[in-house]
């Protein structure tokens, strides 16, 4: 059984009855989802091709919205809807990731009062611009990324500065894969 396909049996249970109710494992099993397609989505870009991992990346964020929205606070509400913009984009589905990421800065337009998520807002921006580029809305993909970068540039902080460097990067990549598949399915 290939990895994909062992993540998928290992999330079936989640769509049981048991698990259908908020209970006391909600929290955990949110971090776990969460940090399960977390993994995922950083995969080698050749690694995303295996349909049966795209689609235990798929449902681990899904699930980690799920649980993050019984368990969480707003924030983590916000941050479940920037992994499933990630993941959308990794699948190449630009208007999911659109909406995702959309729905997380609407969450941090109305409670971050004090603007403490400002590098939440960075990231999402970035995901939206990337999903905007996707559908061919280069103008608009060109605002929200000078938004996202501009906040980036304030981070004043070298590990964040990375991180959101190499998600540039990795966007760059997922479209750079999406391109030479887009031409190995010429004619």
């Amino acid at each position: 059984m290939g990895l994909g396909l062992g993540l998928l049996a290992a999330l079936a249970p989640l769509a049981g009855e048991a698990w259908q109710q908020p209970g006391a494992l909600d929290g955990a099993t949110a971090v776990m989802t969460n940090n399960l397609a977390s993994d995922l989505v950083e995969r080698p870009v050749t690694e995303l091709g295996s349909e049966s991992l795209r689609a235990a990346m798929g449902q681990a964020a899904e699930w980690s919205q799920v649980f993050w929205h019984r368990a969480g606070q707003w924030v983590n509400h916000a941050r479940a809807h920037y992994l499933r913009a990630m993941v959308a984009n990794a699948l190449g589905d630009a208007a999911q990731a659109e909406l995702q990421a959309r729905a997380g800065l609407v969450l941090l337009a109305s409670f971050d009062h004090g603007r403490q998520e400002t590098v939440d807002q960075a990231f999402l921006l970035s995901e939206l611009a990337h999903a905007l580029a996707r559908q061919g809305r280069r103008a608009e993909s060109e605002v929200e990324r000078a938004q996202a970068d501009a906040l980036a540039e304030a981070f004043d902080d070298p590990g964040l500065d990375r991180w959101y460097r190499g998600r540039v990067a990795r966007q760059a990549a997922l479209d750079a894969a999406a391109a030479a598949q887009a031409g190995q399915l010429r004619p």
